[in-house]
């Protein structure tokens, strides 16, 4: 049966190289249930850098600019926000209402460098598959 809609989550990072390539991955593997967006903290940087990378995987990379936190159009759509590092923990530390927040603690690396960001993407990929599992499993024990 499965659930109504598909859950909004909103992936946020200090430059949104982090949020883009969540994005890009759960809009691909959770397709099904996921719908997703990305913000930036500040001025987004090494965007070409983490599509390529995203796409070396064979994956889809977002082509949309991340939005700029904080985003209260974004925040109000979000079922739930991903904080991926301490800038977008911060933002949303102090936030009284709205979605619940989830820190994911994937710092963006400070240098660019195609080796930093496969290895980023490797653990936002295990992040975000670990998500997409656990919303199966939670729509498969509702349909017992």
């Amino acid at each position: 049966m499965g659930y109504k809609r598909k859950a909004r989550i909103l992936f946020v990072s200090r430059r949104g190289a982090g949020a883009l390539i969540a994005q890009s991955f759960a809009n691909t593997l959770g397709a099904a249930r996921i719908s997703a967006r990305a913000g930036a903290c500040a001025r987004p940087a090494c965007l070409d850098l983490a599509r390529e990378v995203v796409r070396e995987l064979g994956f889809e990379a977002a082509a949309e600019e991340p939005l700029r936190m904080p985003d209260e159009g974004a925040i109000a759509w979000a079922d739930l926000v991903v904080a991926m590092d301490r800038a977008a923990e911060s933002v949303f530390a102090a936030r009284l209402g709205g979605p619940p927040v989830k820190i994911f603690p994937l710092e963006e690396p400070a240098q660019a460098g195609e080796d930093r960001y496969r290895a980023l993407c490797s653990r936002i990929r295990a992040r975000v598959e670990g998500m997409v599992g656990g919303m199966a499993m939670l729509e498969n024990q509702s349909e017992i």
